[in-house]
C-alpha cells in the first residue's frame, strides 16, 4: 500500500479513537480554543499552520520510513535520544547515573555498529546484486547480441546462475522490458 493511502486511511480511524479522550481528559480545550479564534483570526490561521505542519510531519515520516526501513527509524531515533542526552548534559548539567551513561554507551556503539553493518551490506548488495536495474544501453546490446548476452549471464560453462529477481523471474528476463 502506497504510504499516503496508508495515512489516508488511518486518520479517520485515529480521530474517532482520540476526540473521545480528548473530550474526557480536555473538556473545556475545544471551548477555549473557540473563543480565542473568535477574538483572534491569527488564532485561527496559527492552529490551520500547525494542522498543516502536523500533516506534513507524518507523510515525511511516511515516506522515510518507506525509502529506509522502519529499524532504520528506530536507529536514528535512538541516536538523536543520546545526541539529547548529551546536550542536556552540556548545557544545563543535567545528573546521569553510571549506569545510565553505560546504557547510553551501548545503544551509542548500537548506533555505530548498525550504520557499519548497513554501509557494508549495501555496498555488497551494489556490487553483486542481480536484481539491479540494467542500463538502457545493456538492454539494446542484449537485444542486438543475444548469444553474447546469453554467455554473459551463463558464464562460459554454459551453467545458469541462479538468479532470481523479486517477482521470481530469471536476472535475464529484464531485457523483455523496455525502460
Amino acid at each position: 500500500m502506497h504510504s499516503l493511502n496508508l495515512l489516508a486511511h488511518m486518520s479517520p480511524r485515529a480521530l474517532l479513537l482520540l476526540l473521545p479522550l480528548v473530550w474526557a481528559q480536555e473538556a473545556a480545550a475545544p471551548r477555549e480554543a473557540l473563543r480565542l479564534a473568535s477574538g483572534s483570526p491569527a488564532f485561527l490561521v496559527l492552529l490551520l499552520l500547525n494542522c498543516a505542519a502536523a500533516a506534513l510531519v507524518n507523510v515525511s515520516n511516511f515516506l522515510v520510513t518507506r525509502a529506509t526501513s522502519a529499524l532504520t527509524l528506530q536507529v536514528l531515533g535512538k541516536a538523536k535520544s543520546i545526541i539529547a542526552v548529551g546536550a542536556s548534559l552540556l548545557l544545563f548539567q543535567n545528573p546521569v547515573s553510571i549506569l545510565g551513561m553505560a546504557g547510553y554507551g551501548i545503544c551509542l556503539l548500537g548506533v555505530f555498529a548498525y550504520s557499519r553493518c548497513d554501509t557494508l551490506s549495501f555496498s555488497v548488495l551494489l556490487a553483486r546484486s542481480p536484481c539491479r536495474r540494467r542500463s538502457s544501453k545493456s538492454i539494446k546490446k542484449d537485444a542486438v547480441e543475444p548469444a553474447a548476452a546469453a554467455e554473459s549471464r551463463h558464464g562460459a560453462d554454459g551453467a545458469a546462475d541462479a538468479e532470481v529477481g523479486l517477482l521470481g523471474e530469471g536476472a535475464g528476463d529484464d531485457t523483455k522490458r523496455a525502460d
